[in-house]
């Protein structure tokens, strides 16, 4: 591969991801801040929320250059990459990936909101996951979950993976298979299920019940995005995490109107 048709991309992507890791500092901070002062060490809290962010910038690292120099291989794509790369036609079929990642973002809602009642038995109103938010943590969810985690675990590591999977079965020429592709979407899934019990453990004991519930919940979001990345685009993954925010944003404003 020429050195420009790794570069370019690597640095659009990476810009784009690492302006989603930036904002997830609006996020932190008020955990941060919730912590005891002891827990601190001493630092403030601004300089604890700034070095947490080295590892999730690292991990982008990590997955876009996976993914600049393995999805042309196995067959993903990503329009922006394609773009910094001024291939012909990087935006046709655009319209497509993005009313797929809208509708994405629609059915990963009713599908968490319906798994997690059945979960909790609770009530439309009492479920956590509708609890309002404030606006900053809201768009910093969009931003660094529509960006940085669809780079890292997608562009990353869902095309690593089939990369892999591709060569262990023989390499073929054209390309890797549907089954290749289920596990590798499949399998980053329950990853990303998993990458988010630290989040959970902030809100209390990790017990098993919600182990399961967490994984669960975001395993089956974390599939719709990696179907989207493969049938669609890496775009249209984005559009489909991000917009999941944006959904159940307006969805807890619905339920709780202030």
């Amino acid at each position: 591969m020429a050195r420009s048709a790794s570069v370019r991309p690597f640095l659009a992507l990476f810009g784009t991801g690492l302006a989603g890791t930036l904002a997830l500092y609006a996020s932190l901070k008020p955990i941060i801040e919730g912590l005891p002062p002891h827990v601190r060490g001493g630092l403030s809290v601004e300089a604890i929320t700034a070095l947490s962010l080295i590892q999730p910038a690292l991990l982008l690292l990590v997955g876009v250059t996976a993914g600049v120099l393995l999805a042309p291989r196995v067959g993903l794509r990503s329009r922006i990459a394609a773009w910094a790369n001024d291939e012909e036609g990087a935006w046709i079929g655009l319209r497509q990936d993005l009313i797929a990642g809208l509708l994405g973002a629609v059915a990963s809602v009713a599908l968490v909101v319906v798994l997690d009642l059945l979960l909790t038995g609770s009530e439309l109103q009492r479920l956590q996951l509708l609890r309002p938010r404030p606006l900053a943590m809201v768009l910093s969810a969009v931003l660094y979950g529509g960006t940085t985690e669809e780079l890292m675990m997608r562009y990353g590591g869902m095309t690593l993976l089939a990369w892999l999977l591709w060569r262990v079965t023989g390499g073929r020429e054209a390309g890797p298979g549907q089954v290749v592709f289920w596990i590798s979407l499949l399998v980053m899934a329950l990853v990303f299920g998993a990458g988010h019990l630290g989040t959970a453990a902030l809100g209390g004991p990790l017990t098993p019940f919600v182990v399961l519930r967490t994984v669960l919940l975001n395993s089956v979001a974390g599939a719709i995005y990696g179907w989207l990345y493969w049938r669609h685009s890496l775009e249209s993954a984005m559009l489909a995490h991000g917009g999941f925010h944006v959904v159940l944003a307006v969805l807890a404003t619905l339920v709780h109107p202030s």
